[in-house]
């Protein structure tokens, strides 16, 4: 038995052991969840810049004008429709802030069970995921005062249906589609679909996707695919064939003008130590990839 379990774990950890990274790093900075600002201005996301302390920093595209906007524990940065705030997953809760850093966030949910906000599109309410008691995931939505917290969707699946575990009747990962009808998100086993609320009909997007970002224009779906961690972008309405715009990739955000999606990008330092993450953004070509972030920050900036 004791060697079984060996096996194992030996077993589990050789596609870690074994995975290819584009470059190994010296650095250990971790910049990751970006997201577009609406006016395509900035970049927000959280990192471990400075004195290794997670924080939440905006950057321009092009790299220039990096500023820490909140310091303190962060992740899950989700700007809203209207750019004037950003949401995000705090030490105790789920959190919203001013995009100018002016004032303190202010929380919205406490507790641990709650993660991954997403604003409504009308700037109104959030989307986050809840820690279900059977241990199962759920998307729920919540007003900003913390009010009218209710459960989107039925579940797929009852309690008594064969068919039902922890992994296929849960529910993360929600994006919105531009005109707040549809949401799309990870559904049991990897699953990537989108959902017309009013009916509640669900549609497949990639048989193993995560993360998506629905496009501004609503056409199109980014998200991380497939076991190896590619950014592929594919049709919202489910047509057509998946397309892969970069072998690495994940957490994408679109710019206002649908051409372009930024995602993080994650780097080897050598066995048993902590991953670097950067930033970077490519067309939805597949070409124009560059840089937005790589590794610490001159001493002077910020």
């Amino acid at each position: 038995m004791r060697w079984t379990v060996w096996i194992t774990l030996l077993l589990a950890l050789l596609p870690v052991a074994c995975t290819e990274y584009p470059k190994y790093v010296s650095f250990s900075t971790v910049d990751c969840d970006p997201d577009w600002s609406p006016d395509g201005r900035f970049i927000a996301f959280a990192s471990t810049r400075e004195d290794g302390s997670t924080g939440i920093y905006v950057v321009r595209p092009d790299g220039r004008g990096l500023r820490r906007l909140f310091s303190g524990t962060a992740s899950q940065v989700d700007w809203s429709p209207d750019g004037r705030r950003i949401a995000f997953v705090g030490v105790d809760g789920i959190y919203v802030m001013r995009s100018d850093g002016r004032r303190r966030p202010m929380r919205i949910l406490r507790g641990r069970e709650f993660s991954l906000p997403a604003w409504t599109p009308d700037g109104h309410t959030l989307a986050v995921v809840k820690d279900e008691r059977d241990l199962t995931t759920a998307i729920y939505v919540v007003r900003l005062d913390g009010g009218g917290l209710r459960r989107l969707l039925p579940p797929l699946l009852a309690r008594s249906d064969p068919r039902w575990s922890i992994v296929a009747a849960s529910e993360t990962e929600p994006a919105w589609s531009p005109d707040g009808r549809q949401i799309a998100f990870d559904s049991g086993h990897g699953r990537l679909v989108a959902v017309r609320i009013a009916e509640g009909n669900r549609r497949q997007i990639a048989s193993e996707g995560f993360s998506p970002a629905w496009s501004p224009n609503g056409r199109l779906i980014a998200f991380q695919c497939g076991s190896a961690g590619a950014l592929c972008v594919a049709n919202a309405d489910g047509s057509g064939d998946i397309r892969q715009l970069t072998s690495e990739g994940g957490d994408p955000s679109w710019a206002p003008g649908s051409r372009r999606v930024v995602f993080d990008v994650y780097h080897s330092r050598g066995h048993f130590r902590p991953q670097a993450r950067s930033l970077s953004f490519v067309d939805v070509t597949g070409g124009g990839l560059r840089e937005v972030t790589y590794g610490p920050s001159p001493p002077a900036n910020p």
